[in-house]
């Protein structure tokens, strides 16, 4: 028998098992095991602690128990297979009427074993970006997301939503509504709107946050963009319009990966009396970059604070993402009166040069983008919805709820 996974036939009867976890040593190994003879499969090697079929399980259930190690038959080995008396401990973990986990040892012969031991019940090994999508393939597995997660929050919300989170919590808030109970109404009214506030983070994971600067030709905007990356990305030159193009740079803020984008910069000019066609090129593309923002940053120079007044960016108009006013080049403000203390909520005063301020707009980039992540805001901290198919079941909820609390 081949080891190499096989693509998913989806016929009637047929399970296939992937391994979900990086194939190396580690403390813990999932397993994923999906279709429509899996109880069967499962109830070969695995022995519950509690006893109880594995049919009664709900989705997002949990069963330790212990997975019976068995000797599987090779080309050469005519034998039906044997249990070992080894044994192992592991979770099981129902995700779904046809998708199973199951949580063990990390260790690559642990894993390879319980594997075979599936494939020998009657599974087929598939590779893990084959194992479950959706049903109409509009969206990618869970798994998918996790691998494609590139900062350590986005992959400790996934991690919770892969362990069962957002599964418990509607079931948590469909037993609340079905007793009826003051006390149990104000329980669900709490978690329908911590999952609802919850989705505007959980519907865009894993996709970087993208951040634009815009401003001035030579406000600093290159300059800033090294400075919050840590390295030379953009090129930084004293000549105005040395920014042509867009240039992305990827980074990690407090653990949120964000896209910072590099525009070229905006003459407070008429873009047809530009002269330079590839700096009108240039312009274009940033303005085109405003569409997709979800943060903009208006940078302008210290130098120049007197003579704009804050958030003075006349175009393009875009009022959907955020703003925020980015002073740069404070360590070339020689007068004693800048305004700190008095534009501290409205704007950043920073200098690339001596590092003022840069750690404060960082914070404040995080702040705006993800303030459901406030250290003292528990709301990614438990379920979050993913897909919109998923807060179309919160949202039912929160109608049933309604109805309860304001009944017609």
């Amino acid at each position: 028998m081949s080891n190499k996974p096989q693509k998913p036939n989806r016929s009637e009867g047929f399970a296939f098992v992937s391994q979900l976890t990086p194939s190396a040593v580690g403390a813990l190994a999932v397993i994923g095991l999906a279709g429509t003879n899996t109880i069967s499969i499962l109830e070969r090697n695995f022995s519950a602690a509690g006893g109880g079929p594995l049919a009664g399980m709900v989705g997002g259930g949990l069963a330790a128990g212990t997975w019976r190690h068995c000797r599987v038959k090779n080309s050469q080995d005519e034998e039906q297979p044997t249990h070992l008396d080894q044994q192992e401990p592991v979770v099981l973990v129902r995700r779904a009427a046809d998708r199973w986990e199951i949580h063990a040892h990390g260790g690559q012969a642990v894993v390879r074993s319980i594997i075979a031991g599936l494939v020998d019940a009657g599974a087929t090994e598939v590779p893990w970006g084959d194992w479950l999508p959706t049903a109409d393939g509009s969206e990618p597995s869970l798994a998918a997301r996790m691998a494609a997660a590139g900062g350590w929050r986005a992959a400790q919300i996934l991690s919770r939503q892969q362990a069962g989170a957002f599964e418990k919590d509607i079931s948590r808030a469909t037993e609340l509504l079905e007793s009826q109970q003051p006390d149990s109404t104000r329980e669900a009214v709490s978690i329908l709107g911590r999952l609802q506030r919850s989705s505007r983070v959980g519907l865009q994971l894993p996709r970087p946050w993208r951040v634009v600067l815009v401003g001035p030709v030579n406000a600093g905007k290159s300059s800033l963009v090294n400075a919050l990356a840590g390295y030379s990305r953009s090129l930084v030159s004293p000549l105005a319009g040395t920014t042509r193009d867009l240039l992305d740079t990827r980074l990690l803020l407090d653990g949120w990966e964000i896209d910072l984008t590099d525009t070229a910069g905006l003459r407070e000019v008429p873009e047809e009396s530009v002269p330079n066609r590839v700096e009108q090129a240039g312009i274009a593309k940033a303005k085109a970059a405003l569409e997709t923002a979800d943060l903009i940053l208006e940078v302008r120079s210290a130098t120049q604070c007197r003579l704009q007044p804050a958030g003075v960016l006349r175009q393009p108009e875009v009022s959907r993402p955020q703003r925020l006013l980015v002073w740069s080049k404070a360590d070339l403000w020689a007068y004693s009166d800048w305004p700190r203390e008095a534009s501290a909520e409205e704007s950043v005063v920073t200098s690339a040069v001596t590092g003022e301020g840069v750690e404060s707009l960082a914070q404040r980039i995080v702040d705006i983008l993800v303030p459901e992540a406030k250290p003292d805001d528990e709301c990614l901290a438990h379920g979050v919805p993913l897909t919109p198919q998923q807060l179309e079941q919160v949202v039912a909820l929160q109608q049933r709820l309604d109805c309860q609390v304001f009944p017609e």
